[in-house]
């Protein structure tokens, strides 16, 4: 197929533009969506990345292209953090208003964690620009048994009337002795009753590796109390235990036979990178399978993304089409060598500390910066060090924090208690 070929043409092109075995960080991504009627690629938008010292992503700036006047115009913004433990923590999107030239909130996440890394918490909200004030709009809670299996998923909604979030479904995990998941119920809150009222539930099938072969879906009917199945999924691996074929059904409830839902088949390249996912959906009108989408992936020689594109169905030619595709863009991670270690000590005292804190380092005639985290990964801080190497801390609330130093792009960090 020409647009297969046309994909890993332009991958090879990246591959020999990247010098093999060395780091990379992502850069940006450009993106681009498909003219059919010029059959050229429109630049359509581009995302810029930034990392943390860990790897972690922080920022991504997002730009739509202007082609009146051929330039990158920037509409949006995402800002991540994270914890102690590097868990993401909040992310917050922002929208970028011309008009006042501003940075305006749009939305955000919370994530919450217990003590062994598993997520507990997913909550939503919007920023309200009338009131200037976070609403909440929806949240998910987790528990799980002592050997870390998911038990319980609940999820809430707000109700603006009553100015809470109100729990309207939950899902509850079990599992067999191997700690493999081998059902789950959802039920649905009936708050005319204040019961919980069942409503699907969904069993798995494993083979002697391990790997999922099968999964049913029942819904429960209330007149018979029977539960009735009327989904199925079956699944298919390679020799690497990768899967490689999915197959879905729906039972028609008159002929009882099982009747296609939808096929997906992946497959890999020889380091296991997924190469490409092809969706078919089966028209029971024409008893043929159509296709429903495509992605397709190439990687350069340090096994990064390079290219992703992705297909539409062409009906009138029952063949794919061109829709979308995205191109990676990476800078060389050099990395802190020992002398520039050692080169940036930083020195923090008092520690515990209450109103300020020194900061001792042998740049300080160089331009260096401080930023401080706290526990949930959130900047609470972030100066230019001053002569007096002295920072206020007095309006921080009490606990523990990690302070970074910054200078050319050498990071320094250190651990600081407030109390």
């Amino acid at each position: 197929m020409k647009n297969i070929f046309t994909l890993f043409a332009l991958c090879l092109i990246i591959n020999l533009a990247t010098a093999q075995g060395v780091k990379t960080v992502l850069d940006y991504t450009i993106d681009e969506v498909y003219d059919e009627a010029t059959s050229q690629w429109v630049i359509s938008g581009k995302s810029e990345y930034t990392f943390d010292f860990n790897g972690n992503q922080t920022l991504s700036a997002n730009y739509s292209w202007d082609s009146v006047n051929s330039q990158w115009v920037i509409d949006s913004k995402y800002e991540d953090n994270y914890d102690l433990n590097g868990n993401p923590s909040l992310k917050t999107t922002y929208a970028w208003n011309s008009t006042t030239s501003q940075w305006v909130y749009r939305s955000k996440i919370e994530y919450t964690y217990d003590g062994n890394g598993n997520q507990t918490l997913y909550a939503h909200y919007t920023w309200d620009t009338r009131f200037s004030k976070w609403i909440s709009r929806s949240k998910f809670e987790w528990d799980y048994d002592t050997n870390g299996n998911l038990i319980l998923n609940e999820t809430y909604t707000w109700d603006s009337a009553a100015s809470l979030c109100i729990i309207n479904s939950k899902i509850e995990y079990f599992y067999n002795s191997d700690g493999k998941q081998t059902m789950n119920e959802t039920y649905a809150w009936d708050s005319a009753t204040s019961l919980w009222v069942i409503n699907t539930k969904i069993e798995y099938t494993y083979d002697t590796y391990g790997k999922q072969t099968l999964n049913e879906t029942y819904t429960w009917d209330s007149e018979t109390s029977l539960w009735i199945i009327n989904a199925k999924s079956e699944y298919t691996y390679n020799s690497d235990g990768k899967q490689t074929l999915g197959e879905h059904y729906i039972l028609d409830p008159e002929t009882k036979q099982w009747v296609n839902s939808y096929t997906d088949t992946i497959t890999y390249d020889s380091t296991g990178n997924i190469t490409s996912i092809v969706r078919y959906t089966w028209d029971i009108a024409s008893s043929m399978w159509v296709g429903r989408l495509m992605y397709e992936n190439a990687y350069d020689s340090n096994g990064e993304n390079a290219l992703h594109v992705e297909y539409t169905w062409d009906t009138e030619l029952n063949d794919w089409k061109y829709s979308d595709r995205t191109t990676y863009y990476y800078t060389e991670d050099t990395p802190t060598t020992l002398n520039d270690v050692s080169a940036l000590k930083l020195k923090i005292y008092p520690n515990p500390a209450t109103e300020t804190i020194s900061v001792d380092n042998n740049l300080s005639s160089k331009s260096v910066s401080i930023e401080v985290f706290d526990a949930n990964g959130k900047k609470v801080l972030n100066q230019d060090l001053s002569d007096s190497n002295q920072i206020s801390v007095n309006h921080l609330p009490r606990g523990v924090y990690i302070v970074k130093l910054i200078q050319d792009g050498i990071v320094s960090s250190s651990k600081l208690i407030l109390k």
